[in-house]
């Protein structure tokens, strides 16, 4: 059997024979059909010439649910009926999908399929990795996540998140604002160049700032069937705006600007609030035909590690103006929520928010009054949490609901399997009536695995056997001659990168990302070597199964079929797997190094630290040459902050012999 991802509702196979098939040209297609009729023809195309390629003839079925499609595919032509000018789209999407399971020698058989979540997609984060993305990334993007028939595409154009490394500012701004022109974030940062082998500053703009590629991205993503969504932070999420448009921000009880947070009371500071927004649509959104626009309110709370010039002061989003000082933190947000959505409704335009702060606030059903006393359109709320448990989803009425799982945090950190994540708030958001989904992403090819789960499970979840049945399918379609084989070395591999707990409390601990906040507070990376060599419990046991279950997934790997549009997948576990371990395997070498600096000296351990350096630049160079070019430099920063610090942490700590790693290890016999 071919296993087609997503997996369609019915499928018959007709006879065990079969046909060569290098491409098909579509026939007929009817004019209630034709909006996408150019992009279906591009995925059937394949390697054939025009006269060669078998016919598709289209017909207009407006019986089938929306999106669907049925096709019937016979040795002489295919005959496909579509819905809608979407479903024709997804038609030729399963043709193409087909074509590549089979290696060409195509069966005869009858499809007839439609999604049961309307809304599917990916939002991407504005943050390090995806600033750097070109025009041809972002095509290549949509194409593979299209081919995938997910159809929503949501970019975040604006978001702010705390200093991380050389205080640089986690701020944002993907489009330029016409109105405001002397808007825009810079960065700066440090990393490390492949060509020179040497550490290296960038500075630069978001790429899709400085080229002002959005038009672009979101007329591209449209021609491909695909919704875009824009999201534009705040109130949280946003230190930028207030600090360089003070007339928007929240203000003290003296009445001076914050440089946090935004005003939501006073007539002159909302009018400043909304000029922004004003700006934003109709130079955007309008002529983009958008109609959906992301106002997440989000993590709206006082934070730290905002300002390089002093991380431990406290910024708080809540504004002490007459207007707003007696609101509670749940009234100042509605009050944000419903003058943005009453300002967007005037464009037609409804809001996706997200839950958790209305949540933590106790705001649910105060937000719900205020929307039926507002002009707001009807918008969407949707659930999200990356790790279990997961949140009890509660819909209501005011609003549509959606769930937004994770195939993907944080590209810069190690790659990890969030198949868990996205099965259980699937199944929990389809309990509860969704009929959305937005995983939340920072996308890399690395995580095709999760992309093409996420689309299978949101495509025909209902009966699909979840992460467990899609593992075994997944195997068969990428090695079919010995697809136990690889689900082995998938499972070996997940039993470290599956483990949220494992990856993001010890693992992605051994890169400087979460050292970095608050800036200044630890020294990386000497203030983890003690923590991490104690005796009980055995963290170095826990490095060295990490190091070693990777490598061994590795081993276990067998050659394996590419998936047509996507790297080798084989290509990008090795990479990663090699990445985790490597880096795992630095850190093991840092804290054995360090328990002898108790007897010996630096010069003493002086042809060793070089030896050290020797395998940590390897990692370097291992980075720099598997990583997708506009997650490089982040990444390999990540590395470099380790690498780059081995010989001098050594010193450091051999000056503070308290900070020395426990001198031996633990050791139960029945663990090894």
């Amino acid at each position: 059997m071919h296993h087609l991802i997503p997996r369609p509702r019915s499928v018959e196979w007709l006879t065990d024979e079969t046909h060569q098939v290098d491409g098909w040209r579509l026939v007929g297609t009817p004019p209630a059909l034709s909006t996408y009729a150019d992009a279906a023809a591009a995925v059937l195309a394949g390697s054939a010439d025009e006269p060669e390629r078998r016919p598709v003839v289209v017909a207009h079925d407006d019986s089938l649910p929306s999106e669907g499609y049925r096709l019937h595919v016979r040795p002489e032509g295919v005959d496909l009926a579509a819905a809608d000018a979407r479903g024709l789209l997804h038609g030729a999407r399963t043709l193409a999908d087909l074509l590549d399971a089979s290696g060409g020698s195509v069966p005869a058989v009858a499809i007839e399929d439609h999604p049961e979540i309307a809304w599917r997609g990916i939002l991407v984060e504005s943050y390090w990795g995806s600033d750097m993305m070109t025009l041809e990334d972002w095509q290549t993007l949509i194409d593979r996540l299209a081919g995938l028939k997910l159809n929503v595409l949501a970019i975040s154009l604006y978001g702010c998140w705390d200093l991380r490394h050389d205080r640089d500012r986690g701020e944002f701004q993907f489009v330029p604002l016409s109105d405001f022109p002397e808007l825009q974030t810079p960065h700066r940062y440090r990393t490390w160049d492949p060509s020179s082998r040497t550490e290296i500053q960038l500075d630069y703009l978001p790429r899709m700032f400085s080229e002002d590629l959005f038009a672009s991205v979101a007329a591209y993503a449209t021609s491909r069937g695909m919704r875009v969504v824009p999201l534009f932070g705040g109130p949280g999420h946003s230190s930028y705006l207030p600090r360089a448009v003070p007339g928007l921000s929240a203000v003290t009880e003296e009445g001076s600007p914050t440089g946090f947070g935004y005003c939501v009371t006073d007539p002159g500071r909302t009018e400043v609030l909304l000029s922004v927004f004003r700006n934003l649509v109709e130079q955007h959104l309008l002529p983009q035909g958008i109609t959906t626009l992301a106002i997440p309110g989000d993590e709206f709370y006082p934070i730290i590690n905002v300002d390089p010039d002093d991380p431990m002061r406290e910024y708080s989003p809540y504004c002490r103006c007459c207007g707003c000082r007696d609101l509670t933190p749940g009234e100042l947000l509605i009050r944000y929520l419903t003058l943005v959505g009453d300002f967007l409704a005037g464009y037609g335009i409804r809001m996706l928010n997200w839950q958790d702060s209305l949540v933590r606030e106790d705001a649910v059903p105060a937000y719900a009054d205020a929307l039926r006393d507002s002009d707001a359109l009807r918008p969407i709320v949707s659930w999200w949490r990356y790790n279990e448990p997961i949140p009890v989803i509660e819909p209501h009425d005011a609003w549509d609901t959606w769930v937004t799982p994770s195939p993907g945090v944080i590209g810069s950190l190690f790659a990890q399997n969030f198949a868990l994540n996205i099965e259980q708030m699937l199944r929990s958001g389809l309990r509860a009536g969704v009929d959305g989904v937005l995983a939340y992403s920072m996308p890399d090819p690395a995580m095709h695995r999760n992309f093409a789960y996420l689309a299978d499970a949101a495509w025909r979840h209902t009966g699909s056997g979840g992460a467990v049945d899609f593992d075994a399918r997944w195997a068969a379609r990428v090695c079919p001659e010995a697809p136990e084989a690889v689900g082995l070395a998938y499972r070996v591999g997940d039993s470290v990168i599956a483990s949220y707990p494992l990856m993001n409390y010890l693992a992605n601990h051994l890169l400087p990302y979460f050292s970095t906040a608050p800036y200044g507070a630890t020294t990386f990376p000497d203030d983890l070597v003690r923590p991490l060599s104690v005796a009980t419990p055995a963290f170095t046991s826990v490095l060295r199964q990490i190091r070693d279950t990777m490598r061994e997934s590795m081993a276990l790997m067998p050659p394996i079929r590419p998936i047509a549009g996507w790297p080798d997948p084989r290509e990008t576990w090795l990479a990663e797997g090699e990445r985790l371990a490597a880096h795992a395997d630095l850190f093991l070498r840092l804290i054995e190094l360090s328990r002898r600096l108790h007897d010996e000296s630096l010069a003493d351990l002086e042809e060793e630290i070089v030896a050290l350096e020797a395998a940590g630049e390897a990692l370097l160079e291992h980075v720099a040459a598997t990583k997708v070019s506009y997650q490089r430099a982040s990444v390999l920063r990540e590395h470099l902050g380790l690498v780059g610090e081995l010989r001098p942490a050594l010193a450091r700590l051999a000056a503070e012999p308290a900070k020395l790693a426990v001198k031996t290890g633990s050791w139960h016999a029945w663990l090894f």
